[in-house]
């Protein structure tokens, strides 16, 4: 189920990236043309594409555990200290998502009752819209990192030479 949620975000980014570029594009092309923008062009792709662009594939990545590693200190450690510290940073990030899903929550619920907009050129434009993509991402990373984590404690522990050859692996 989370595996289909999150490659569903995150197609829905890249759909959202093919509209913004084309977007950009007829913005671009309207400004030498017609002498004009498009409207709301930089309103759109604050508010709405590059929140979708940001958020919405994080799920995928932390499923298919592609976020970025700094190992340099936990290369030199043996691998059973690897795979503490690696269960440690899924139970952690997976507070920290929780954490910030709910305060992002919390101002998306604001945002909406206000009906907060942004001053464009020709008038207001409702961006309230923009802050749900992120409690929404945010959870399901939080979920996610939590599964990993349990699911990292239940798997028996990988052999010296096993893991190892993974890191060596993973590094190329």
């Amino acid at each position: 189920m989370y595996e289909r949620l999150s490659a569903s975000l995150y197609w829905i980014a890249g759909v959202v990236l093919v509209v913004m570029v084309l977007h950009i594009f007829a913005n671009a092309i309207s400004r030498w043309v017609l002498g004009s923008e498009l409207p709301g062009t930089l309103e759109i792709t604050r508010y709405f594409y590059m929140v979708a662009l940001i958020f919405l594939p994080l799920p995928l990545v932390t499923l298919m555990n592609r976020h970025l590693e700094a190992d340099v200190v936990a290369s030199m450690m043996s691998p059973r200290v690897n795979r503490m510290l690696t269960i440690c940073a899924n139970f952690i990030m997976a507070v920290f998502c929780a954490m910030l899903a709910w305060f992002m929550l919390l101002q998306a619920i604001d945002k909406t009752a206000d009906g907060a907009t942004a001053m464009i050129a020709r008038g207001f434009m409702a961006v309230w819209p923009g802050y749900w993509p992120l409690p929404i991402a945010l959870s399901l990373m939080s979920i996610q990192s939590l599964v990993i984590g349990f699911v990292r404690i239940a798997r028996p522990a990988p052999t010296d030479e096993s893991q190892n050859d993974a890191h060596k692996d993973r590094s190329k």
